[in-house]
């Protein structure tokens, strides 16, 4: 046990990609649940972001307009936000919950709602 220090890095990285792909799993299936109901896809990204690649079943409201723009939706209906990494659909997702709507995901990139 002289050279425990040794391990330790090699260990937290394992349980960190553990981690990783536990949560990927979690959100796929969350992301399925969402479908299942109708959900409407909400990409974030900016217009020219969206027009370069985007899933063909969500919407581009960019995130600087997404206070307005969610006004035209029913708050029962399920939503799962996303963007190009997940940190702005992250934001939107609050926002959207700050709007009175229940069922919101954060989808994370656009890629892991196709």
């Amino acid at each position: 046990m002289e050279n425990y220090q040794a391990y330790i890095l090699p260990t937290l990285v394992f349980v960190f990609i553990i981690w990783k792909i536990i949560n990927a799993i979690i959100l796929r299936k969350k992301i399925s649940e969402f479908k299942s109901k109708n959900a409407i896809i909400i990409d974030v990204r900016t217009k020219e972001e969206f027009q370069t690649a985007a899933n063909p079943r969500s919407q581009n409201i960019p995130l600087d307009q997404i206070q307005v723009d969610i006004k035209n939706f029913k708050l029962s209906q399920p939503i799962i936000v996303c963007c190009a990494s997940g940190y702005r659909s992250g934001v939107a997702a609050k926002i959207i919950q700050r709007q009175g709507f229940q069922s919101v995901l954060n989808g994370g990139s656009w890629r892991n709602v196709r």
